[in-house]
């Protein structure tokens, strides 16, 4: 049986895991999370198989003008100004 149905873009949540870590992804998480504290990147997203997307530093580059968003977010901010660019 297929996890998926392409035609539809369904997943079966069932076969479906949440990560390419088998185990140790909140050792994971954490030490990103210290490389962030610690300047050494500028935000950090966790997608987890889509189902719940963890966002963090993205406050810092707001200032900067740079949107770190989810795409459900982000189109709830801009979609005006996308249809607009799109229909002109």
């Amino acid at each position: 049986m297929a996890i998926y149905d392409p035609m539809r873009f369904l997943f079966d949540r069932r076969n479906v895991n949440d990560s390419t870590f088998s185990g140790g992804l909140d050792a994971v998480h954490h030490l990103e999370l210290k490389h962030l504290r610690d300047g050494h990147i500028s935000a950090f997203v966790a997608d987890l198989a889509g189902r719940e997307v963890q966002i963090h530093g993205a406050d810092k580059l707001a200032a900067k003008r740079v949107v770190v968003s989810t795409l459900s977010d982000a189109w709830k901010r801009i979609a005006r100004l996308l249809s607009y660019t799109c229909t002109s």
